[in-house]
């Protein structure tokens, strides 16, 4: 199976469909620009541009899937701008959030404790996954960036004390 099929695959579980609505209800009402930071298909921004007030751009750099490379608007300054399964993929995150002007920062993605207790041998992270975050972590990044964290936590299915996906919503001081 292709990355893109993969990729595919998974959008159209309930499960992310969940995801969707939970990243839905973390952004603020009103209508705004809002980047979807490594947006893949592109699923996302379009469910949310089709539920809501938000406009939301896409962008993408991977080569598993360049069809879906799309242009980030050069000197665009967004309101938000989310990761949604796509920060544990990126190199460079902390020059990646320096490099976008935005008031505020959704990220979503799996829980790295979550993904330890499992303990499960048939899980290998994707090839392009380049770090898992622990909660205290992606605290940690932001609050060292200078951000205000809104809200940060654990939701989805619960094994061992921990829930598999973390969220956090931060606002640049």
């Amino acid at each position: 199976m292709s990355y893109k099929e993969k990729l595919e695959a998974f959008n159209a579980t309930e499960k992310y469909k969940k995801e969707l609505d939970f990243l839905e209800m973390l952004l603020d009402d009103g209508v705004k620009e809002v980047l979807d930071y490594g947006c893949g298909n592109g699923f996302a921004a379009e469910y949310l541009n089709n539920i809501s007030c938000n406009i939301v751009f896409g962008y993408d750099k991977t080569a598993y899937h360049p069809e879906f490379q799309y242009t980030l608007p050069k000197d665009k300054r967004f309101s938000t701008m989310y990761f949604m399964h796509s920060f544990a993929h990126i190199k460079n995150v902390v020059e990646v959030i320096n490099s976008i002007v935005c008031k505020e920062i959704i990220v979503i993605t799996p829980n790295r404790s979550w993904l330890f207790y499992q303990n499960k041998k048939d899980y290998t992270p994707d090839e392009t996954v380049v770090k898992h975050y622990a909660l205290n972590e992606l605290i940690k990044l932001f609050e060292g960036l200078n951000f205000e964290i809104v809200v940060a936590g654990q939701f989805g299915s619960f094994e061992h004390g921990h829930n598999e996906r973390l969220f956090l919503k931060a606002r640049r001081l």
